[in-house]
């Protein structure tokens, strides 16, 4: 089909020498997901996350080009493949049973020992060269307050102790009994069932399920009427296109803790895997849900823009975690899941798994977001899994109160931290208030975004916020990382968790706009990769060379001096790339033909013979989000109640 330049109605979604790879050489790097045994899933992750990163000493020169504090993220895969793959599920089973080790982790430092004691130390900031893991005290917290702005900012100026446990806030995370209120059962049922308050004349309605208009046919490719041009951005796009871009950034941000989290249970156990969840989201969420309040001019204190942030969060993607929302009153509401993308990944795995997420991860990660917003709101469950019964829905439930009698939340000194980076106060592309469509997100809450009924103007600013969502969160992820292991080790399971995600990306990107397979397709999917994004941000270039591609690192951009995704690359390693190049053809090889302090550059040519997807994306396409599809949903409900 070709594509207007403004036709809004086809996507309606809710919502030197590269040297050698890192498990090259190991059998298991050649392993079809197909042929998955229990002990080789166990050998595979035991190799890729134990022994082979531990001992990488190549990793060391480009962490010393990052300096000291390199933070980093990762993972992707085919999509079309899992149609005629009936072993990627039975693979992921496999996994579950045969148990991944509780500790298969390197030498911890004694440093980790005094990481809470490290984050209190006073530091001053260097807006020109920040330091992602160096100390954090008042200067850091003076930067974060002109990074939060607006009505955080009002309640942080006296911020005091920033001490606390990594699980815990300070604050009762029990369950909590709300008192009927003539709506029904207090149990939250099926979506068909379910109390809502409805609110198109911003009154509030307290009544049964609401009926809505819903086209549940699956969204449609995307194709265009012409080539893509040799400098591709997503201010090139048309509306169409970015509306069905912007829910792909979503899951694909998401999916980047996929492609990590199996090499932090593989180092460092599950408890281990789970304290870095808690600390990188803990550290990315509070700074980038504020960055996109402001962006799309929606900064208040209430719930209603709690759950207007979780809407464009890489934490809670449309429709692969389908939060519903009901707002009581501006400061009371509730939210609960009725389909959870993560518990489907995660519950296989087993009850532990189950509660390592959705109580011990989800308590303090919850709040942490929510007082990017307001410091005295509190995200209580009404139930959670481990379901009883098993096929218990909705997934999970949630209060959301903001409360004048709540204790202020202190500001995690991850989210310090975060605040000190470039990727915190890089500046993106203005919206144009007069485009036709929406500019902001100022009115009520609606129960599903249609990214195709937003400006042109505010899309690019989505999918650039976003991307820097996925920035932010790898930076997090790296810094708790390194404050458990060695330099070396944080560089390698940085380079697995960016292969992972860089290649299923890739494909996703490649499937959604029905690109083809050669030099072009490839600089295509390189410049609207979320690694090559924000632009202000990111210094990838990419032109088409002759049969193939040459790419292009700027050395001096903001995100490899921050330590993001880009720091990761280098002469002796550019498995990301190799993973992007091969989601578009398997024939593709990557060659490093520069590495120097200026600039990395690479050459992507076809080779003779495909080689095999990469260990990294097999093993981050065990999530049922690597093919996952959206759906047209039809026309959103605003939701009530507003004061």
């Amino acid at each position: 089909m070709s594509l207007e330049t403004d036709d809004a109605g086809t996507s309606g979604l809710g919502g030197c020498h590269p040297g050698g790879r890192v498990l090259e050489g190991n059998a298991a790097a050649d392993v079809d997901a197909e042929q998955f045994g229990a002990a080789e899933v166990w050998l595979r992750m035991w190799l890729a996350v134990g022994d082979l990163v531990a001992g990488d000493d190549r990793a060391e020169d480009a962490f010393r080009r990052t300096g000291d504090d390199l933070v980093g993220h990762v993972p992707i895969a085919h999509r079309h493949e899992s149609a005629r793959n009936p072993g990627v599920a039975q693979g992921r089973e496999q996994l579950v049973r045969a148990g991944l080790p509780g500790n298969a982790g390197g030498e911890c430092h004694q440093d980790a020992l005094d990481e809470e004691a490290d984050d209190l130390v006073v530091a001053s900031f260097d807006a020109s060269t920040p330091q992602v893991g160096s100390s954090v005290g008042e200067g850091a917290a003076d930067h974060l307050l002109a990074v939060l702005g607006g009505p955080l900012a009002a309640v942080l100026g006296n911020q005091g102790d920033l001490g606390l446990d990594p699980r815990r806030l300070g604050v009762d995370q029990g369950a909590v009994e709300i008192p009927k209120d003539g709506c029904g059962e207090r149990e939250i049922g099926h979506r068909a069932r379910l109390p809502a308050l409805v609110s198109p004349a911003a009154e509030v309605v307290s009544s049964c399920a609401v009926s809505r208009v819903a086209n549940l046919d699956r969204c449609p490719t995307l194709t265009r009427s012409g080539p893509y041009s040799a400098a591709m951005r997503f201010s090139d796009l048309t509306r169409s296109e970015l509306a069905a871009l912007v829910p792909e950034l979503l899951l694909c941000g998401h999916l980047i803790d996929r492609s990590g989290m199996p090499h932090l249970i593989g180092a460092f156990g599950r408890e281990g895997m789970r304290d870095i969840a808690i600390e990188e989201w803990m550290g990315a969420s509070p700074v980038y849900t504020r960055r996109m309040q402001h962006a799309l001019g929606f900064e208040a204190d209430t719930v209603e823009t709690i759950f207007k942030g979780m809407q464009l969060d890489i934490g809670a993607p449309p429709q692969f975690m389908d939060f519903r929302y009901r707002l009581e009153s501006p400061y009371r509401g509730e939210f609960w899941l009725d389909h959870c993308g993560a518990l489907m990944d995660v519950e296989p795995m087993g009850d532990d798994y189950v509660t390592a997420m959705c109580h011990d991860i989800e308590d303090p990660t919850f709040d942490a977001t929510a007082i990017a917003t307001n410091r005295r709101a509190q995200v209580r469950p009404i139930h959670r899994p481990p379901r009883v019964p098993t096929d218990r829905h909705p997934h999970c439930a949630w209060t959301v109160v903001v409360d004048p009698s709540h204790p202020e939340l202190p500001i995690p000194s991850e989210a310090l931290a975060m605040g000190q980076t470039r990727a915190a106060v890089a500046e993106l592309s203005p919206i144009d208030p007069d485009e036709h469509g929406r500019s902001d997100y100022s009115g009520p809450l609606l129960d599903d975004l249609r990214f195709d009924e937003w400006s042109r103007s505010a899309l690019v600013r989505m999918a650039e916020e976003i991307c820097l969502q996925g920035h932010l969160l790898t930076l997090s992820f790296l810094r708790a990382v390194r404050r458990r292991t060695t330099a070396d080790e944080a560089v390698a399971i940085g380079r697995h968790q960016f292969c992972g995600i860089a290649g299923l990306a890739a494909e996703r990107i490649r499937a959604l706009f029905d690109l083809g397979d050669d030099a072009e397709a490839l600089m295509a999917v390189l410049d609207l990769h979320p690694a090559s994004n924000p632009r202000p941000y990111v210094g990838l270039a990419a032109e088409v060379v002759d049969d193939g591609v040459r790419l292009s690192i700027d050395r001096a951009c903001d995100a490899v001096v921050d330590g993001a995704w880009l720091a990761l690359l280098g002469g002796d390693d550019i498995s990301a790339l190799d993973a992007i190049a091969r989601a578009v053809n398997q024939r593709f090889v990557c060659r490093v033909v520069e590495d120097c302090d200026r600039e990395l550059v690479v050459i992507v040519r076809m080779g003779e013979t495909e080689r095999p997807e990469s260990s990294d994306v097999a093993l981050t396409r065990f999530s049922t989000g690597a093919a996952f599809e959206f759906r047209d949903r039809g026309v959103p409900v605003e939701i009530g109640a507003r004061a």
